[in-house]
């Protein structure tokens, strides 16, 4: 899918370019697409996604999900990334320490060198970028940037957002399918606990991709009823009504880690799991903001 009738044509006597090559989940490109929108625009530079090589061998068989929000940067296409040299150059820069390429998929930390200018044109970032701090300065922009567009909205997911909007709502995700990290029932327990003690009246709207676990290690545990998200809607169509939430509770997930970083409310609280992020000794700082709560 191209962003626009354009062919990419890369002249490195001409604009700079930063091209990110997206890989991952939603949560994960979302990551990689702030972090290179925010390097472009310090370098004055023009955008570019590699929304195809990053996929090829995926595990889980994933692709390219960004195509539903409004971005403005140009998506390149398979045939686009042959002609302009991008490929070719991927392969034969991808594992050598240059600084044309920065691959940072082993920490979930904040490189500050990233944004220096001294990197070679184009810069290609192929890692994940997990902080916040990368483009804490680009918020409101990035918030235009991932706005779902409107005709990926059903009916159905507009009758839940008008439930929503009624509440002072507070969006719960849990995520166990396909995720060897799983949070705990008492970590919800003790999040919905903690939120509802300021809130009484705040309403938990639970969005999660196991919901016979719901059933069986939260719902008989928390005092007030909460509302369960189970309806035809996509997985997409589920993160824009999480953003439309008032309040947080996230899983170890990058997914409702945006959500929650999206959501607009001014008096916003989110609580997130304090470990579980990572295997082993991954280097885990600078991911959630410091005015995020933990338990």
């Amino acid at each position: 899918m191209k962003a626009t009738n354009e062919p990419i044509c890369f002249d490195e006597k001409k604009r700079q370019a930063v091209i990110v090559r997206l890989h991952g989940g939603v949560g994960n490109q979302l990551f990689q697409y702030a972090t290179a929108y925010a390097t472009a625009k310090e370098r004055d530079a023009e955008l570019i996604l590699d929304p195809t090589t990053g996929f090829t061998n995926d595990p889980f068989r994933r692709s390219f999900r960004l195509s539903c929000f409004t971005l403005s940067a140009k998506i390149a296409d398979a045939e686009d990334m042959q002609s302009s040299g991008v490929v070719s150059s991927i392969v034969s820069r991808m594992y050598r320490k240059t600084e044309w390429i920065l691959n940072t998929r082993f920490g979930l930390y904040y490189l500050p060198r990233l944004l220096r200018p001294q990197f070679g044109n184009p810069l290609v970032l192929d890692g994940y970028y997990q902080s916040y701090r990368y483009f804490s300065a680009f918020q409101e922009a990035l918030r235009a940037e991932f706005q779902i567009k409107r005709e990926v909205i059903s009916k159905e997911a507009e009758k839940w957002q008008a439930v929503i909007a009624s509440e002072d709502a507070i969006a719960l995700h849990v995520r166990r399918s396909s995720y060897e990290r799983k949070c705990s029932a008492e970590y919800y327990i003790s999040a919905v606990r903690k939120l509802r003690a300021e809130r009484p009246r705040a309403k938990v709207f639970i969005f999660a991709d196991d919901h016979q676990w719901v059933r069986e290690n939260l719902l008989p545990f928390l005092e007030a009823s909460p509302i369960r998200i189970e309806s035809e809607t996509s997985d997409l169509e589920e993160f824009w009504l999480m953003t439309t939430c008032r309040h947080f509770i996230i899983a170890n997930s990058t997914y409702s880690w945006w959500a929650a970083w999206l959501g607009s409310y001014a008096e916003k609280r989110v609580i997130a799991p304090h470990d579980g992020w990572c295997k082993g000794k991954t280097v885990v700082k600078d991911l959630l903001p410091p005015e995020w709560e933990t338990v």
